[in-house]
């Protein structure tokens, strides 16, 4: 493993680095400019992306939890846009298994998605 071969001094600035990456991705995504409940319409606003069809649900790929927990609305930015039949097969199959069945990488596909709504 790699970081057992790293200083401790090593892994300490790999972790400060990290903290402060998060910290500018959480302060951009609570920017008073940015409202989740737009980008959650801008997704339903899209066709599935494995069959084309219309509804779609905005799949969380980084879990809400019981009970929706999602401070400041910052998972939002992790959804993509499944038709409800391709939704539930995700969650049944797996992240891995689905992306290997269809061949999509569906972290990359939430990235082009925010930068498409980014740059509109």
């Amino acid at each position: 493993m790699l970081i057992s071969r790293l200083s401790i001094g090593c892994v300490d600035e790999i972790h400060d680095k990290g903290n402060q990456i998060y910290e500018k991705l959480a302060s951009l995504f609570m920017h008073p400019m940015i409202n989740t409940k737009d980008y959650i319409k801008f997704v339903k606003s899209h066709h599935c992306l494995i069959c084309g069809k219309s509804p779609v649900d905005p799949d969380h790929l980084e879990h809400l939890g019981m009970g929706g927990a999602n401070k400041n609305g910052i998972k939002d930015f992790s959804c993509i846009n499944l038709c409800r039949v391709h939704h539930r097969e995700r969650h049944d199959l797996g992240t891995k298994r689905f992306e290997e069945k269809y061949n999509v990488n569906l972290w990359k596909e939430a990235f082009y998605l925010i930068r498409k709504y980014f740059t509109q």
